[in-house]
């Protein structure tokens, strides 16, 4: 059994790899692989893996078998910290009795029987590209994943980068992460959802982003400054990820990300994180909403047609806004603080991190 410490991210360009290879062309890279990956993932009948947040693979990787139990994960929005059992097997049947019974959430005195009931949910194949780099604080692997989740006829694609902690401190996959994002050459997002989580939305079995994510009874205020901030980084993701599902952009993901962002500075400034953080840059970029809410109000009052044609022009005016923030290597690299803060609040305290 061992744990891993990893940043994920979706990655926009169709095939970095040779961009990654040439940002760290000056850099201790130790080796550098490339294997395809066909990943089976299983569940109880009752979904008790799903339901625990929980994922069971039977992996192929040239010829050889290994079946994976990952737990939940401990995840600040796009870093992940959780445990992992590895199995080698002869053959791609799962074996769950092979496991320690610690590897899962339920108690059973027959994984072997377990073992008999699971089903086979969805598939994932990927072209795994991985380099192993050394930064100041340790040394981390930095894996590309090209390829799709599978379920039936359906398929949705993977483009991850994904940078595991190998030894040293925490601190090393952020000096990584830092190092592309500051390259100005690739385009990355905070991923929230390992590639279990997919699957189970594709298969049908777990209920797709949607725009009740935004609804701020979900994130509700609270006395506790730091739970203020988390909730509301989490509703600031879900906008995200509707936003890549929705590249019009709807209005109302726009306003969920600008509430949001008003309430992780004000939540920040109490905390005297205002600085660290620097989130204000980004609640300007997106500060037409205010300007078109008090349009909206006015239209729906005088029904004046100038109104409705400037509430036109500011949303595109804003969308164009928008979509330069997101790929402003600034606005990477507070998402970056982002995780990092909501990983370990520690790591912003004065002489710490």
């Amino acid at each position: 059994m061992g744990s891993e410490t990893e940043l994920k991210f979706r990655v926009f360009e169709k095939d970095p790899g040779e961009t990654i290879d040439a940002i760290f062309k000056d850099s201790e890279v130790i080796s550098k692989e490339t294997h395809k990956l066909t990943n089976e993932y299983y569940d109880t009948e009752d979904l008790q893996l799903m339901r625990s947040r929980s994922g069971f693979r039977v992996r192929s990787t040239d010829g050889a078998y290994e079946e994976t139990v990952k737990t939940s994960a401990r995840s600040g929005g796009g870093l992940a910290t959780r445990k992992e059992f590895n199995i080698p097997l002869k053959d791609p049947r799962p074996d769950l009795s092979l496991f320690p019974p610690e590897a899962f959430p339920f108690e059973t005195e027959n994984l072997e029987e377990v073992s008999k009931g699971l089903k086979k949910l969805f598939s994932s194949d990927v072209e795994r590209t991985s380099w192993l780099v050394k930064s100041a604080s340790g040394t981390s692997e930095i894996s590309l994943d090209l390829g799709a989740v599978k379920s039936g006829n359906l398929t949705d694609e993977i483009r991850e980068v994904e940078i595991e902690l190998k030894d040293g401190a925490e601190k090393a996959i952020f000096e990584t992460a830092e190092k592309i994002i500051n390259s100005g050459k690739i385009t990355l997002r905070a991923e929230s959802r390992s590639k279990a989580q997919r699957g189970y939305i594709l298969a049908g079995l777990s209920p797709a982003p949607e725009y009740q994510d935004l609804d701020a009874g979900k994130f509700q205020s609270s006395l506790y400054e730091t739970d203020i901030l988390r909730n509301a980084w989490g509703r600031y993701l879900s906008a995200e990820v509707l936003l890549d599902h929705d590249p019009q952009g709807s209005l109302r993901i726009y306003r969920a990300m600008w509430e949001a962002l008003e309430l992780i500075e004000g939540a920040a400034g109490r905390l005297m994180l205002g600085e660290k953080l620097g989130t204000l840059p980004f609640i300007e970029s997106l500060s037409w909403v205010g300007r078109h809410r008090v349009l909206e109000e006015t239209y729906a009052a005088t029904g004046n047609d100038l109104c409705r044609v400037r509430m036109e022009e500011i949303l595109e005016e804003g969308k164009s806004r928008v979509h330069a923030m997101r790929k402003d290597p600034k606005y990477l690299l507070w998402q970056l603080r982002m995780m990092r803060w909501m990983d370990n609040p520690m790591a912003f305290v004065p002489g710490r991190g």
